[in-house]
């Protein structure tokens, strides 16, 4: 199986992560970094799994601060179901990849 939802989208918005938000703000949709399926990984009797997306970045994107998680790759037909802050922020340019691993814990 997979996990619920996989696709990875980026911002630049600054704001803090949060639960009530539906949509993640300044969504980036240009220049690598547009909303892309994440590999799904999970070991078997843990309460957590990663989702990776690598970008092959053709932009420049000074401060990428947080990461959300949607059920589909079109944003018109798909609610946000999770966002998270970076650990710190990716100043990636033309020609960069970004590897972006996020490890979620269930509970």
């Amino acid at each position: 199986g997979g996990g619920p939802a996989r696709y990875m989208a980026l911002t630049e918005n600054a704001s803090a992560a949060n639960a009530a938000d539906t949509a993640l703000t300044g969504e980036i949709t240009t220049g690598g970094c547009g909303r892309k399926l994440a590999t799904y990984a999970h070991t078997l009797g843990t309460g957590t799994y990663t989702l990776q997306a690598v970008y092959n970045v053709t932009a420049s994107f000074p401060a990428i601060h947080k990461i959300g998680i949607f059920p589909f790759l079109t944003a018109s037909t798909s609610m946000l179901v999770f966002e998270a802050v970076l650990n710190a922020d990716a100043n990636v340019v033309n020609l960069d990849t970004l590897t972006v691993t996020d490890t979620v814990t269930v509970s």
